[in-house]
């Protein structure tokens, strides 16, 4: 299994928007959202791994402006819980979901939320949850879970 950390991955010079990976047989980008540069990237890469394109958004106001410039562009979004601002996770994935209902979303943290909190994620949200740090094989299993049929890895 291959963790995914910082030490892993150099860092991009810059956010690339105009790749699209193929993660689930045609242009697929998955939006990131949290609050920490240096998680944004480890997770940007470890999504490119899976064969996704990723935008990078440090808290729920600039994740709101990057989707709903082109909300048809995002296969998924990736939103930390736990983000400054007066919006939580919960509150961007709703926002996200207001401008297109359903859109595949799964939380993730670093603090030990307890199964209770994370069903109810589930439950009310329909979202999936990935606790941090994760795995490689954790996040395309989150992502699988998410997209469901959509998401087939071609690649390996």
């Amino acid at each position: 299994m291959t963790d995914v950390r910082q030490s892993d991955f150099a860092a991009p010079s810059c956010a690339d928007t105009s790749s699209q990976g193929t993660g689930w047989g045609g242009p697929a980008r998955i939006l990131v959202v949290d609050d920490s540069e240096p998680v944004r990237i480890v997770i940007a890469r470890a999504v490119a791994k899976l064969g996704f394109a990723a935008d990078l958004a440090r808290d729920g106001a600039q994740a709101l402006s990057v989707f709903a410039s082109n909300p048809g562009l995002y296969t998924l979004a990736l939103v930390d819980v736990k983000l400054p601002g007066e919006m939580s996770g919960v509150d961007v994935v709703r926002e996200l979901r207001n401008l297109r209902p359903e859109f595949p979303a799964v939380l993730t943290s670093g603090y030990n939320l307890g199964e209770t909190m994370i069903d109810s994620f589930a439950r009310v949200d329909s979202v999936g949850f990935l606790q941090k740090p994760f795995k490689l094989d954790s996040l395309e299993a989150a992502l699988r879970k998410a997209l469901g049929d959509q998401f087939r890895r071609d690649s390996r």
